[in-house]
């Protein structure tokens, strides 16, 4: 595996960060996650994710067999995270796929919450950064919203391949699947809906037409029942063709 660069960071802080992060969290990658490092460093996904078990079933969570554990998908650590590259005896550490880096990992430790056509910009309550980081205020002015937007819309798709999978397993009544079927659906899945959400995360009301709606009925693109409101205007056509390139997508 061939790891870009010790690359800094651009922001100071972040350019003084122990990594933190790194060393203790599990990452939790999505489909346009895998396809970008895949194709970045040309490697298998198996060689950098792996498969841990999960006590309660979530929206991330995947089925190998209809009544058996349930899984997360995560990067791999050995022990801290399977792309950290450690500099110097110090414990100075930088990422190796810095322009590649899943989504999470972009938009850490920061999340929007979308309220009619406000958008507010807040800090996870456990976030591990240094404190100047945790500042909202030495942020500037809607400089993570783009990453932001970005993680809610691909996260969404990414549940949406989980949801057919699932699904799928459920149905079958072959033998258990396996993690290579799924790390195969899953960069099928990203394959399938990439270029479908350029135009989406291209233009900034779309944007934020899908994170509204994700704050109003949770994943915009799952089933809801007939009271729940309609789709704010220009999101709706997007949000249908997402389904029905993910509902046609071959399993195998």
């Amino acid at each position: 595996m061939v790891l870009d660069g010790p690359e800094a960071p651009t922001h100071p802080d972040c350019a003084r960060c122990p990594a933190r992060c790194c060393h203790t969290l599990d990452v939790h990658v999505t489909a346009h996650d895998l396809r970008r490092i895949c194709d970045a460093l040309t490697v298998p996904a198996e060689s950098f994710v792996c498969l841990t078990t999960t006590p309660r079933s979530s929206p991330d969570s995947f089925l190998l067999s209809g009544e058996g554990a349930e899984y997360e998908l995560v990067l791999d650590r050995r022990p801290g995270c399977v792309f950290l590259l450690r500099l110097d005896e110090a414990g100075r550490a930088r990422c190796g796929v810095y322009e590649h880096r899943p989504m999470v990992c972009r938009a850490y430790p920061f999340f929007p919450t979308a309220d009619a056509d406000v958008v507010t910009l807040t800090v996870d309550a456990d976030a591990l950064c240094p404190p100047p980081l945790l500042d909202v205020a030495r942020v500037p002015a809607g400089a993570p919203l783009p990453t932001l937007f970005s993680k809610q819309v691909e996260r969404d798709v990414h549940r949406l391949a989980i949801d057919r999978w699932n699904r799928w397993v459920a149905a079958e009544a072959t033998p258990a699947a396996d993690a290579g079927a799924l790390l195969r659906w899953l960069l099928s899945a990203a394959a399938a809906t990439t270029d479908l959400l350029t135009p989406i995360l291209e233009d900034s009301h779309l944007r934020l037409a899908w994170c509204q709606r994700a704050a109003e009925v949770g994943n915009p693109l799952l089933p809801r029942p007939h009271a729940t409101p309609a789709p704010r205007r220009g999101l709706a056509p997007h949000l249908r063709v997402l389904v029905e390139a993910l509902t046609t997508a071959p399993m195998r």
